[in-house]
């Protein structure tokens, strides 16, 4: 369920690049009243700034660019909860992926981080590898297809950083109860996530297409 959707069909002109992404973080919320209730009140503000946000191909490619930029920074913070601050600053002291340059060097840093912690089994250092596997493929991924392919391309980025933000979720999540797996997913961290994309949801289209 995505709050301010009706039978499943997306709000009036809506940016298919952040749309990727809201749909792909409501779900992580979870079900019963109280997971209804946090979604609620974390995606009703994402879900009105979407309104009319569609943009044109240059807008999707410059929005595809900065969503993996956040995923980046999703993938740091998973690091963090992980307890390796080496493999976060790294992330986190990239340059912000604006351009292919960028998002070349930010895929190279996050698939290498990644690899570190490839064959650990401790829930947090997995979660957060496949955080930092996330932010390289939606890097991957804004970097484009051929022309004419820049909302598919954008649109596939926002989904990687999506599943970067869960991640981070689990990391957190993991860390703070000793890797039980059952235990309810961090919707503060969560939040968090939806917050900084609702800030770059609302940049965006105050700039324009």
């Amino acid at each position: 369920m995505v709050i301010g959707y009706s039978d499943g069909n997306a709000i009036v002109n809506a940016c298919p690049v952040f749309e990727a992404a809201l749909r792909r973080l409501s779900p992580a919320y979870g079900r019963g009243a109280y997971a209804n209730a946090r979604r609620a009140a974390a995606l009703g503000p994402l879900v009105l700034a979407l309104d009319y946000s569609l943009s044109d191909d240059a807008g999707a490619e410059r929005r595809g660019f900065a969503i993996a930029d956040l995923a980046r920074r999703w993938a740091a913070r998973a690091f963090d909860a992980a307890g390796l601050p080496v493999q976060a600053a790294e992330l986190r002291n990239c340059a912000g992926i604006t351009d292919a340059r960028t998002a070349e060097a930010a895929e190279a840093v996050a698939a290498a981080v990644a690899n570190a912690v490839e064959d650990e089994a401790e829930p947090a250092l997995e979660a957060a590898g496949l955080a930092a596997s996330a932010a390289a493929w939606a890097a991957r991924c804004a970097l484009g297809v051929p022309a004419g392919h820049a909302v598919q391309s954008a649109r596939e980025a926002a989904e990687y950083a999506g599943g970067a933000a869960i991640q981070a979720v689990e990391a957190v999540e993991y860390a703070a109860h000793s890797a039980n797996k059952s235990a309810r997913i961090d919707l503060d961290t969560l939040d968090l996530c939806v917050s900084e994309l609702l800030d770059l949801v609302k940049r965006e289209t105050a700039r324009g297409a």
